[in-house]
């Protein structure tokens, strides 16, 4: 495996990716509610949707939220903000 991250302003911004013989690019269209991110088979020029990561980021706060709001022990400030230092370790580095 080899990643090839660059910082360039007047770069430009996409994401390619290759596994095997398959070359894949991060497509994104639209914008607010029209919003889709795709991958694009450069072989074979054809789009895979995927869910919106900001969509999936949200929906797991959330889930993580009504789960612990559920439970019968009333957190403290500590649990809140551990809790919320995991919600944020979830958003910024997915697994």
């Amino acid at each position: 495996m080899e990643f090839d991250f660059q910082e360039n302003n007047k770069g430009s911004k996409e994401m390619k990716f290759r596994i095997n013989d398959r070359q894949f690019k991060r497509v994104q269209k639209g914008s607010m509610e029209s919003y889709r991110v795709y991958l694009k088979d450069i072989k074979y020029s054809n789009l895979i949707e995927l869910q919106d990561p900001f969509q999936v980021s949200v929906k797991r706060f959330l889930n993580a939220y009504n789960n612990n709001r559920n439970k019968e022990k009333v957190p403290d400030e500590f649990d809140i903000a551990a809790n919320n230092m995991h919600l944020m370790t979830d958003i910024l580095l997915p697994s």
